[in-house]
């Protein structure tokens, strides 16, 4: 190693409690909850994976904000890249260990933003820039841009720009390093097939990433034709495995999606969304850059010192210079050509967000003349590196302006962090497309008046004290109401402060080994001292962020508004328990369905439901027939939840999958949860192989045929009638009854249908209102008709049996029967169990 480099080595070592201490108070602010479908959709994909192997987004059916796409299967898949659904997958997992799966998710934005900061810092270290300098960008970065609202969210963009800033890393290590060490060139590919595979658009960095190449291979000594063809190689591969890992997801999850193409040109995946209308792509620019609505500028005005610092560092460093700039260029310019620049409910335009950590390491010679600081270098980096010391008073002022400037730009990040940011962005919206016409008129209207900023209206509404603070320490409660978990805040207070005690401390100790001899005592201890400090630092952060899942994953309505978690956590133990409890890729792939018509408890059961079972979130009404054709085709059962008891559901017009399903599968069964919630169960309907005709009577009705089929077995190419069936153990019986009324029905009767062996023992029966209460008998005017579905487990040992069928008043002594010519009961066929 040089002197440079080890002059740089104790540095270095200080992004790692840099970036616990960062991470630490983005875990102060946590709020561990989705503001968005595009969140929910990337969730979504890592939740089937993990439990099914496969990206799908079905949990999210109902959405209407086209973040999913159709297959010609029939489910959902998600409209995005396969990196952030793959590298969330530890989270995930720790977070369902803990029974909070988006909560822990969640965690995955601070810890990327967190190690984007470290980043900055030592990418500001390797362009010689002293460690005072460093760390302020980098707190800039993490603190007083839109770093900070984002390390609250599940977006791609955090996760761009980790990579962005990754690949950036590693080719200006690599440029400066003595020392030829592939490492550098396979970390730079990686990161770059990482951006990619991310987000597809992260093509823009090809061309800067290009640029670091070409400088860093001329900055070289020792750049002989075989040195750089290694190098070109070494970078080369991990890019080819990212983009094979692209291929095989576009494979396997987008080739059943029709006339679907990204169009990588257009910066969108829907290319009739771009165009290239100069005067469109003029007012997407100053959207993007400068107006109140989501401007970048407008959202973190710091910022601009990135272009006034611009001509000094790129006279410093040309080719990094015109990289950097190059960079957040293309992005401007290629999202200006987007309709839908404003990106939105969110703070600012995420968008954006890839450019800022370059805008920030373009101020860095502002930063050191901020701080007075003495680059490392000679006369000609002194003169280039930062805009002259000066103790001039025209010198302080402009120094007491700057740090205003960054206290003001955080501040304003605060104010992005403190609430809801959809409270008052998506009430102007739906209130402006009244006036307006539409939403995208609205913004067109407006986007350039200050009065309509959210940043002003997000302001009016914290003065005002009438929402609460937006922080997983406060959670919400039903009906507008919240709760102060102060136990959350403590733990979080309390990692953040002993990530700082422990920074100063390893801040303190860089002297120590910068200016200790190699192989020294001294130094040796000290480095050790340094592992122990990150060591603890890794522990302290698992632990915190451990316990802080455990008080935060019940009690917030921000998960369970209706406040019925008592109610469906039985139901997801339930369908756990029923063969569909194993995550992961191992075993065999869980048959069964489960339907939540209501998109409010999507969160909810996202966040606790961990069984492999597939499920469906849908709107209430109306029903889609084509998914439950094609889920009748695909599954063998199908649950169906429901967070309220018929007669509230009746009430409210919501049981319209229930009387679906009733009409067109086979009911098994229904479970309640303190007589409110239901879990209903369903057998997909299967092939008839016995339809016979009747006639047979009892009392009021007569049973004009009756079907009866074989849960997803195979029957005969027609249907017989025979009175037969052949049937296995373990199968499921399905039976349709085809009733008639003759009179109008005198009570409301039961039905029951009865298994009975060579003996006339019962072994199997299920009593029930017809259509289980769907078609009370009394409401029947004469001639009236109805179906009965039902289905009964054969869980019996191999033999002959009799299946039967009648009627009997439940709310009669006695509980008499309605009699017929041939009995009290109807015989429906001959059920032979092999």
């Amino acid at each position: 190693m040089n002197k440079s480099n080890q002059r740089l080595a104790p540095d270095r070592r200080l992004a790692t409690p840099l970036f616990f201490l960062i991470l630490a108070l983005y875990i102060v602010t946590y709020v561990g909850t989705f503001i968005s479908n595009d969140e929910r959709a990337l969730f979504s994909g890592t939740d089937s994976l993990v439990k099914r192997g496969e990206f799908t987004v079905n949990q999210i059916y109902w959405d209407y904000t086209n973040v999913g796409m159709l297959t010609s299967e029939g489910n959902m898949v998600p409209n995005y890249e396969p990196a952030q659904m793959i590298m969330a997958t530890p989270f995930y997992l720790w977070g369902r260990s803990l029974n909070a799966a988006v909560q822990g998710a969640m965690f995955f934005s601070p810890v990327v933003m967190a190690g984007a900061a470290a980043l900055i810092y030592l990418c500001l270290l390797e362009l010689r820039y002293r460690r005072r300098t460093a760390l302020l960008a980098a707190l800039v970065f993490a603190f007083a841009t839109l770093a900070w609202p984002y390390s609250r969210t599940f977006f791609r963009e955090p996760l761009t720009v980790f990579a962005y800033m990754g690949a950036v890393y590693a080719l200006l290590r690599y440029r400066y390093d003595s020392t030829r060490r592939m490492i550098w060139p396979v970390i730079a590919g990686g990161m770059l097939g990482l951006a990619i595979i991310t987000k597809q658009i992260s093509i823009a960095l090809i061309p800067s990433w290009l640029l670091l190449a070409f400088a860093a291979e001329r900055n070289r000594t020792d750049g002989t034709w075989k040195n750089r063809l290694t190098a070109v190689v070494a970078a080369a591969a991990p890019l080819a495995a990212c983009l094979l890992v692209n291929y095989w997801y576009t494979q396997t999850t987008l080739v059943g999606v029709e006339l679907f193409a990204r169009d990588i040109v257009d910066y969108t995946t829907n290319p009739q969304i771009s165009q290239s209308v100069p005067w469109r792509m003029m007012r997407g620019l100053v959207g993007l850059s400068i107006s109140p609505y989501k401007g970048l500028f407008w959202y973190a005005p710091v910022l601009l010192l990135g272009l006034v610092g611009a001509w000094s560092f790129t006279k410093r460093f040309p080719w990094e210079g015109l990289a950097f700039l190059g960079l957040v260029a293309a992005h401007f310019l290629g999202y200006s050509r987007y309709n839908y620049w404003s990106g939105g409910v969110a703070w600012g335009s995420r968008y954006m967000l890839p450019v800022i950590p370059f805008l920030v390491m373009l101020a860095a010679p502002i930063w050191a003349w901020l701080l007075k600081d003495q680059p490392r270098g000679g006369a000609k980096w002194r003169e280039t590196a930062a805009p002259a010391q000066t103790t001039s008073g025209w010198a302080t002022l402009l120094r007491v302006a700057v740090w205003a400037l960054i206290l003001f730009s955080m501040a304003l990040q605060v104010l992005g962090i403190s609430l809801d940011v959809r409270t008052w962005e998506v009430d102007w919206l739906l209130k402006q497309a009244a006036i307006y016409g539409g939403i995208g008129e609205a913004i067109d209207a407006l986007y350039f008046s200050p009065a309509h900023s959210p940043v002003l209206g997000n302001l009016k509404l914290l003065l005002s004290g009438t929402q609460p603070l937006d922080f997983a320490w406060v959670q919400l409660q039903p009906e507008g109401k919240w709760a102060f978990r102060p136990a959350g805040l403590l733990v979080s207070l309390g990692l953040a402060a002993l990530a700082l005690v422990l920074f100063v401390i390893q801040w303190r100790a860089g002297k120590e080994l910068a200016f200790s001899v190699p192989g020294q005592a001294g130094k040796t201890a000290a480095s050790d001292r340094t592992r122990l400090s990150n060591g603890v630092l890794a522990l302290a952060t698992l632990v915190a962020s451990t316990a802080l899942l455990l008080i935060y994953r019940q009690g917030d309505a921000r998960f369970d508004p209706y406040g019925v978690d008592r109610y469906l956590r039985p139901m997801t133990e339930r369908l756990e328990a029923d063969g569909c409890a194993a995550a992961g890729w191992g075993g065999a792939v869980c048959n069964d369905a489960f339907l939540m018509p209501d998109p409010a408890l999507t969160d909810y059961f996202l966040n606790h439901l961990g069984g492999r079972v597939l499920w469906y979130g849908l709107e209430a009404k109306p029903v889609d027939e084509a998914l439950a054709g094609r889920l009748f085709e695909r599954t063998g059962r199908v649950w169906l939840g429901r967070d309220r008891d018929a007669a509230s559901d009746d009430a409210e017009g919501r049981r319209e999958w229930e009387r679906y399903l009733t009409a067109n599968a086979y009911k098994l069964g229904e479970e309640r949860y303190d007589d409110w919630a239901r879990l209903l169960l369903f057998s997909a309907p299967g092939p008839v192989g016995e339809d016979a005709a009747s006639g047979a009577t009892l009392g009021e009705f007569t049973l004009e045929r009756a079907t009866l089929g074989l849960e997803r077995k195979d029957a005969p190419a027609e249907p017989t009638d025979d009175g037969r069936i052949q049937a296995q153990t373990g199968d499921t019986l399905q039976i349709g009854l085809h009733w008639r009324a003759e009179g109008k029905p005198a009570a409301n009767y039961t039905a029951f249908v009865q298994l009975l062996d060579a003996n006339s023992q019962v072994v199997a029966q299920m009593d029930r209102w017809p259509g289980d209460g769907l078609y009370p008998t009394a409401a029947l005017e004469a001639g009236g008709a109805f179906t009965d579905n039902l289905a009964l487990p054969l869980d019996l040992p191999p033999g002959a049996y009799r299946l039967i069928t009648g009627f009997y008043r439940s709310d009669a002594e006695g509980l008499p029967r309605l009699t017929g010519p041939g009995g009290d009961f109807i015989t429906v066929a001959e059920i032979d169990v092999r």
